[in-house]
């Protein structure tokens, strides 16, 4: 696929067992994995299958993470700003969140962030005292 071919070149390797050792070498980032994102969409744009059930299996994992924190908040309805670098750049993988978290939450409303995370969380602290 177009995209095992790129990645393999974009870290040095032909091999599964290399792909492997350069995830989890201690040298690997969360940045350089993330720095791999693009190419998934690269894949989806050429209509690659292994990539749209990435983006699915993405989606619906990020979806999943809202569930526990809204639950926490006693959020069953309201407004989320999804954040992160993937979700603010990607307008496809956004987009099938908001789809998965519709079916899981159904009564929450998914905003652009207003502000960062650090100072959402500072407001919501000050609105619960």
């Amino acid at each position: 696929t177009v995209m095992r071919s790129t990645v393999m070149q974009r870290i040095g390797t032909d091999s599964i067992a290399g792909l492997i050792q350069w995830v989890y070498a201690p040298s690997t980032g969360k940045k350089d994995i993330a720095a791999l994102a693009p190419i998934v969409m690269e894949g989806w744009q050429a209509g690659e299958t292994a990539a749209a059930a990435i983006l699915d299996r993405a989606a619906e994992e990020l979806a999943r993470l809202v569930v526990p924190v809204a639950g926490a908040l006693g959020m069953k309805q309201g407004v989320v700003a999804l954040c992160g670098s993937v979700l603010l750049r990607n307008e496809e993988i956004r987009r099938r969140v908001a789809m998965k978290l519709s079916g899981l939450m159904p009564q929450l409303q998914l905003i652009a962030p207003l502000c960062d995370a650090a100072t959402g969380a500072v407001l919501r602290c000050l609105e619960e005292l």
